[in-house]
């Protein structure tokens, strides 16, 4: 499965492990859910004088069956693609540059070894000075650092289950003066140049590449540049020749559509220096969610840098692309040939369905009041209870008011998935969604009353679900629209819920990527009175009120997920994260960094249950905890009799 807390970008220094194991189809969900276990990464980088480094990547499989999951999946549906693999171990799924990627198998050690090139990681800067910067939101932890190499340790917590990452970052000899910045993220050196000759050749080569389409829907979303795999346009500059070349910039803009990017580049290209430069549009918002159908545009390109004798040299180039209507989403960013199984043909699913739930929308505004005042007024965000109620109602009044169920339309487009969606406005407009369409509607309506709507896309269907005002989750199976169907919309929901966290599935959770910045389009004013325009009816059936007392309508008890810890106990830091399975099984690690900076490492798997407000945890050796817990405001409190204190943590999706 695949929670969206935050999309992580596959950089030089930090890594996701993304979705192997649940996107191979070679053995059963079930079979994953039994390996809660630790899964030991390495990545090493050497970076050359020019910029460029090579990377090698390893990964040590906790068990044999998840390492021949991994060969098998390769060997037959890879066709013995390495680089096909490593983009589906975290890298590569981005805008930068690789090269030369090579690797193999280690059945011995049940692991993966897999080298790359990665051009342009480091810059020059003035002088001889160069950088390499992190990515923003970068959690590594600096061990050491000797001579030329910095040594850096993180925990991820992965679909793979609790792994532990060592980065080793190896600058070229000779380099000095090498320094860790917190602020922003990177290293900076000095490196003296080679000597060159006034009489060598100058020369550049570039490349301009570019995406076929971007999506109306998403246009607030593209200026993130958080989300790497947005790019809609990058430059790959090469200098080819064997003279340095100064003040290399690149700008772009969309005509029309958004203004010129800010010149990104670098101050000095050493010979057989490369430069990646990305482009993340900032759309003019009222133009773009004005449009209403999909129509051609022209990406523009300026680029300058300086030859040794001070000659400017300028140039620009053009690429046609395709501007999607507002309702038309693509929903991978990755080319037909490039995509591989189920999370990269909906590598874009997360922010497409957090950019249509419009809660904001006075017509979801209508709405969301049409439903409270059908319930006699509602405090859905503050008491389980009061939050079901108000799901019933949603249910309710889309049954009485005729609301249907429509078949999804599709069409594949040079190889993706192509689909009209619509927004909580135009279902009601319509009187018709398909599954997503009424997902969102429900999600839409949920956050404007302050609940905390979750979206669950599985292959082929979505539903949604909400994280009730005590932490539970409660899951709603959308297109069961038949009046008091609410019960087997739950139990339906429910179930669908408990298949999704065992197989194939991207959960979106909405206020997380609002946390992340994603914002749906201002949509076009419409009518103060639209329900009643559209001659909807308001009436409340007697006993809807107690939906909520239906056993089939109970949530879950809500510990199931991934949570992560990190802060002091007891005036002593400590990196904790967890993984409590549908199943009955967990993973657990710790990292405690000691008042005098030793250091700590503790893991431990097996299996729990909930008996009331306890967590009851048996570990590989037998042992048997019992932890009092609670949940609230989506945070698990778990305390631990043995430290004396309660323990905050959070999901991390």
């Amino acid at each position: 499965m695949y929670h969206a807390r935050k999309l992580r970008t596959a950089c030089c220094l930090t890594l996701t492990v993304a979705l192997l194991l649940p996107s191979f189809a070679v053995a059963p969900p079930q079979a994953f859910a039994q390996q809660a276990q630790i899964v030991k990464l390495e990545r090493i980088i050497t970076i050359d004088d020019k910029g460029n480094a090579r990377v090698e990547f390893s990964i040590k499989f906790p068990s044999t069956w998840s390492y021949n999951v991994v060969k098998k999946e390769f060997e037959q549906n890879m066709s013995g693609n390495m680089a096909v693999l490593l983009r589906m171990l975290g890298s590569g799924h981005h805008w930068g540059e690789l090269s030369e990627v090579e690797g193999e198998f280690d059945d011995d050690t049940r692991s993966i070894v897999i080298g790359y090139g990665q051009k342009g990681i480091a810059k020059g800067e003035s002088g001889t000075g160069w950088k390499v910067d992190f990515e923003s939101d970068a959690t590594l932890d600096l061990l050491s650092k000797h001579d030329e190499e910095f040594v850096f340790n993180t925990i991820e917590n992965t679909d793979l289950g609790l792994a532990q990452l060592v980065v080793k970052l190896r600058l070229p000899k000779g380099a000095s003066g090498a320094e860790y910045r917190e602020q922003p993220s990177g290293i900076v050196y000095q490196l003296e140049p080679k000597a060159e000759s006034a009489l060598g050749r100058v020369k550049a080569s570039y490349e301009l590449e570019a995406k076929d389409a971007v999506m109306s829907a998403l246009a607030k979303s593209y200026a993130q540049e958080e989300f790497s795999y947005f790019w809609t346009a990058r430059q790959v500059f090469t200098n080819t020749g064997s003279r340095t070349l100064t003040n290399y910039r690149v700008r772009f803009r969309i005509a029309g559509f958004s203004s010129w990017s800010p010149w990104k580049g670098t101050e000095r290209i050493v010979p057989g220096g490369t430069v990646v430069e990305p482009f993340y549009p900032v759309f003019d918002i009222d133009k773009v969610a004005a449009i209403t159908g999909s129509r051609p545009v022209m990406l523009e390109m300026e680029m300058e840098y300086q030859r040794p004798d001070g000659t400017v040299v300028k140039e620009s180039d053009t690429r046609r692309l395709e501007l999607l209507a507002r309702n038309d989403v693509i929903y991978s960013s990755m080319g037909s040939t490039e995509a591989t199984g189920y999370y990269d043909h909906f590598d874009c699913g997360e922010v497409i369905c957090a950019s249509f739930v419009t809660s904001e929308d006075p017509v979801m505004q209508q709405f969301a009041g049409a439903i409270a005042q059908m319930l006699g007024g509602t405090q859905a965000g503050y008491t389980d209870e009061e939050a079901i109620k108000f799901l019933a109602g949603i249910q309710h009044f889309l049954a009485i008011n005729n609301i249907s169920y429509q078949s999804p339309p599709g069409l594949l487009v040079a190889g993706k998935l192509r689909q009209h969606v619509k927004y909580g406005r135009d279902v009601l407009r319509n009187r018709a969604g398909t599954c997503i369409d009424l997902a969102i509607l429900y999600a839409s309506a949920c956050k404007a009353v302050g609940l905390k709507p979750f979206l669950v896309l599985v292959p082929g269907h979505c539903f949604m679900g909400v994280h009730l005002p005590s932490g539970k989750r409660l899951a709603v199976e959308c297109t069961v629209l038949e009046q008091g169907g609410f019960v087997s919309a739950v139990k339906a929901g429910q179930k669908a819920l408990a298949e999704a966290e065992q197989g194939l599935s991207i959960i979106v959770d909405i206020n997380e990527m609002r946390d992340m910045g994603v914002q749906p389009l201002d949509l076009p004013q419409m009518s103060n009175t639209f329900l009643e325009d559209k001659g909807y009816t308001v009436e409340l059936p007697e006993g809807l009120d107690q939906a909520e007392e239906e056993e089939d309508a109970s949530p879950d008890s809500g510990v199931v997920g991934k949570w992560g810890f990190q802060g002091r106990v007891n005036g002593v830091m400590m990196i904790m994260a967890g993984v409590l399975q549908a199943n009955g099984q967990f993973a657990s690690i710790a990292r405690i960094t000691n008042n005098d900076g030793s250091m700590q490492e503790y893991a431990d798997e097996g299996t729990y249950r909930i008996e009331g407000s306890v967590i009851v945890a048996t570990g590989r050796d037998g042992t048997t905890m019992r932890r009092p817990f609670r949940l609230e405001n989506d945070q698990l409190y778990i305390t631990y009799n043995e430290l004396n204190a309660t323990v905050p943590f959070e999901r991390m999706q």
